[in-house]
């Protein structure tokens, strides 16, 4: 049974375009999670609540692979797989990508069952960084943090000034058409996440 699109989900953009930026209350998902927004476009942030299980496993796997894409993407550090739910230790990749697929049902406009079609794991050394890109025509895209500090580099919204600084176990989650960079790492300690698209199943809404 399909949830009422008024009742069930908040208006995207409640806000007259007149009130200030920094007037907006923030804006809180069904569940708990704090969705922001800027230039017209979700972002919503939630917190694995078991990530100091699941993390350390993430990170083995990750760094098992080393660097299998050779810096050939808009990644330039240590990027593993495409599909890690395939590879060595990907059940606990599909533990993740299940739980970020139930955070994307929650966040999304309309019901639709969604496929997460690739997801892969990075570590930036120092030095390292992700060039402007977008990851059209995926519905979301996502990337959460496996292992960061606060001095790690951000991730930045590239046509905006928004910007999300990683925590360990902090998933983001954003449309797929929206353009997103890593800065230059800065900080000696290594940056560990993994990253993600979903899609609609067969094209079903």
């Amino acid at each position: 049974m399909k949830d009422d699109p008024i009742k069930d989900h908040p208006p995207i953009w409640p806000y007259s375009s007149a009130l200030a930026e920094e007037d907006r209350p923030p804006i809180w998902g069904k569940d708990g999670s704090q969705v922001l927004f800027k230039e017209k476009y979700p972002v919503v942030l939630k917190t694995y609540n078991d990530w100091k299980d699941l993390n350390p496993m993430l990170e083995k796997y990750i760094r098992q692979q080393g660097d299998r894409i050779k810096h050939r993407s808009n990644i330039k550090a240590q990027m593993t797989e495409w599909n890690m739910q395939l590879e060595a230790g990907g059940e606990h990749f599909q533990k993740l990508v299940d739980w970020v697929r139930e955070v994307s049902i929650d966040s999304s406009p309309v019901q639709f069952i969604p496929d997460c079609y690739d997801c892969w794991g990075a570590v930036y050394r120092k030095g390292e960084y992700t060039q402007s890109h977008d990851h059209w025509p995926a519905i979301w895209s996502w990337t959460y943090y496996v292992n960061v500090t606060s001095q790690c580099s951000p991730l930045v919204f590239t046509n905006s000034d928004y910007k999300v600084q990683p925590s360990n176990g902090l998933l983001v989650l954003f449309p797929g058409w929206v353009k997103h960079k890593v800065p230059p790492q800065e900080c000696d300690h290594e940056r560990v996440m993994v990253a993600g698209n979903l899609n609609a199943r067969g094209g079903m809404f």
